[in-house]
C-alpha cells in the first residue's frame, strides 16, 4: 500500500511538471479535446474529476504571468467546440456540472485578466460575440465586472469583422 502512494504522488508531481512547463495552449487542447470525449462517452466520473483538476490548474496559472504565451483565439475556439457539444441546457439534467464549471472558470479567468479586449480574440468562432455561448458568457462576466460590455462587444465585433 506504501508503495502505491509513493507511486500516485510520483505521478501526481510528473503531471504537475508538464503542466507547468509544457506549451498551455496544447495542454488545454488536449484536455479539453479529452474531457469532451470522457463526458460523451459517459466514462467514471473520476476521470472527468482528474481532467477537471488539469484544467483549473492552467486556469489559475493564467494569472502567474503565462497568459501572454497562450493564443486566445485557439483556446476560445476549444471551448466553443466544447460547449456546442455539451450544451449548456444539457448540463442541467446532469447530476454532475464540473465539466461546465470548468470551461466558465476558464473564460472568467480570462475577462479577470484580459479585461474587453478578451471580446476581440473570438475571430475564430465567428460572428458577434453575443451569437455564441462563449461571446455571450464573456459579455455577461465583463459586464458584472464593471466593464461597458456593450461598448466592449461593439469594439470586438468591429476587430472580428476589420
Amino acid at each position: 500500500v506504501l508503495q502505491n502512494a509513493q507511486v500516485v504522488r510520483c505521478i501526481n508531481y510528473l503531471i504537475l511538471r508538464i503542466l507547468q512547463n509544457g506549451s498551455k495552449n496544447a495542454m488545454f487542447t488536449a484536455l479539453i479535446k479529452q474531457l469532451s470525449e470522457t463526458v460523451q462517452g459517459g466514462a467514471h466520473s473520476r476521470h472527468v474529476e482528474l481532467l477537471v483538476k488539469c484544467l483549473l490548474q492552467l486556469a489559475k496559472g493564467m494569472a502567474s504571468g503565462w497568459l501572454p504565451s497562450i493564443k486566445v483565439d485557439e483556446l476560445l475556439l476549444d471551448i466553443h467546440k466544447f460547449l456546442v457539444q455539451h450544451p449548456p441546457v444539457v448540463w442541467k439534467q446532469r447530476q454532475d456540472d464540473t465539466p461546465l464549471r470548468a470551461m466558465k472558470t476558464i473564460l472568467s479567468q480570462l475577462a479577470k485578466l484580459m479585461g474587453p479586449a478578451v471580446l476581440s480574440h473570438l475571430g475564430l468562432i465567428g460572428g458577434a460575440p453575443n451569437e455564441s455561448t462563449v461571446g455571450a458568457y464573456l459579455t455577461l462576466k465583463l459586464s458584472k465586472d464593471g466593464f461597458d460590455a456593450e461598448t466592449a462587444a461593439a469594439a470586438a465585433s468591429a476587430a472580428v469583422s476589420a
